[in-house]
């Protein structure tokens, strides 16, 4: 039987910007979105705030749970995916990678992430800003 390992990815929008990750670490390099692993004892909510925290410097609130995306290699790992507009807090980056605030017709501009695609598409579903993303061509 194959470890599942459990993960989150929040999205974080205001007016027409998405906030990205331009993540530099050679495990997963590319453009994606702030998160990380479930610590012992957290709930997948509790994970999600405290990897945006860290990542970002923003607390975030209101989280909406918009779905989930599941990579199945040697190990499974399942990324609940969430997405919010309330924040408050100083922008930074981190050892992860530089944040960018960015409009979606940008998000070509960057290398993305393996999947970033296929997260991005549940994520923006039915956001005001879902038919200016542009993907890159498959």
């Amino acid at each position: 039987m194959k470890r599942v390992i459990l993960t989150n990815m929040c999205l974080l929008y205001k007016k027409d910007r998405l906030l990205v990750q331009i993540r530099e670490k050679g495990d997963w390099p590319g453009l994606t979105l702030p998160g990380g692993h479930l610590e012992a004892g957290e709930n997948e909510i509790e994970a999600c705030k405290r990897e945006v925290l860290e990542e970002t410097g923003l607390e975030v609130t209101n989280l909406e749970e918009v779905g989930e995306f599941i990579w199945d290699w040697d190990e499974i790992h399942r990324a609940k995916l969430f997405r919010t507009s309330s924040f408050k807090g100083n922008l930074r980056s981190s050892a992860e990678g530089k944040m960018l605030w960015l409009k979606a017709d940008e998000l070509t501009n960057y290398p993305w992430s393996n999947d970033f695609d296929k997260i991005l598409k549940i994520l923006a579903k039915g956001l005001s800003f879902e038919e200016k993303i542009r993907y890159p061509k498959d």
